[in-house]
């Protein structure tokens, strides 16, 4: 058994950085241009939306041109998917914290965009959710990243 290089092409880096990218960039892109909005933007189009040869109620116009529901539950599951695994790899690769900054930020953006333009809000979320995911934050971070920091410095 020889050593291992993870630096190596094709190794755990090259690995670990495409993760990163991915896990950073492709919720906010996914946010921006929901996959399911594409076939509300088809049916806008007059050609479907006539009223006078047209079968549509009320409702159901008002909801092809709502956008979709803003879900802070999930968007805290997204944050906390980077925050988590940026921090995780911090000890194999310190890059990965950076990368994990700029999917926060980008994400904060497209949320921004999102809930200003184009998303609908269905649902009233108190401070309760903010509080707990707060509480936990730090605990969950330390637990993972501490062992793998010391196993790397042996």
């Amino acid at each position: 058994q020889g050593e291992v290089n993870w630096y190596a092409d094709e190794g755990l880096m090259s690995d670990v950085f495409s993760f990163l990218i991915t896990n950073a960039l492709l919720p906010p892109a996914l946010t921006l241009f929901p996959p399911g909005q594409l076939i509300n933007y088809i049916r806008r189009h007059p050609r479907f939306t006539d009223p006078a040869t047209s079968t549509m109620n009320q409702n159901e116009y008002m909801t092809l041109f709502e956008g979709p529901s803003f879900s802070i539950g999930s968007r805290l599951a997204t944050i906390f998917n980077v925050v988590f695994s940026s921090l995780l790899f911090a000890p194999l690769m310190p890059i990965s914290v950076v990368l994990g900054a700029m999917g926060l930020a980008v994400q904060f953006w497209a949320d921004k965009y999102a809930i200003l333009r184009y998303a609908s809000v269905s649902h009233w979320y108190g401070t309760t959710i903010m509080r707990v995911a707060t509480t936990i934050l730090l605990p969950v971070v330390l637990l993972p990243g501490c062992p793998t920091a010391l196993l790397l410095m042996r």
